[in-house]
């Protein structure tokens, strides 16, 4: 995941050099996000890998609509091509990019 990714891979107790690394060059907006800390399973959901929304990424985007950093992270999101960013399906990202 790269320094632009969900801020969930920051759970603030980094083990090793390279983690705390990583920390370090992560935006600014993903110390306030909602998923802080979180695993990655349900912004990943199984079915469909985010492209639609599905049942399965209903927690995600409870915890997304919630999130002061959501347009951040759905901008962050919109090369992605799997997962729920921000809120938003790969199909939703993909409409927005459009859009644009």
């Amino acid at each position: 995941m790269t320094s632009a990714g969900h801020a969930w891979v920051d759970d603030g107790n980094a083990s090793d050099a390279s983690a705390a690394w990583d920390l370090l060059e992560r935006p600014e907006w993903h110390r306030r996000a909602a998923c802080r800390g979180m695993g990655p399973s349900a912004f990943y959901p199984e079915s469909g890998w985010g492209h639609a929304p599905t049942a399965e990424a209903a927690a995600a985007r409870a915890v997304c609509a919630e999130c002061p950093v959501r347009a951040e992270c759905a901008d962050a999101g919109m090369g992605e091509h799997y997962g729920v960013w921000g809120g938003l399906s790969l199909n939703q990202r993909r409409a927005m990019r459009r859009l644009r």
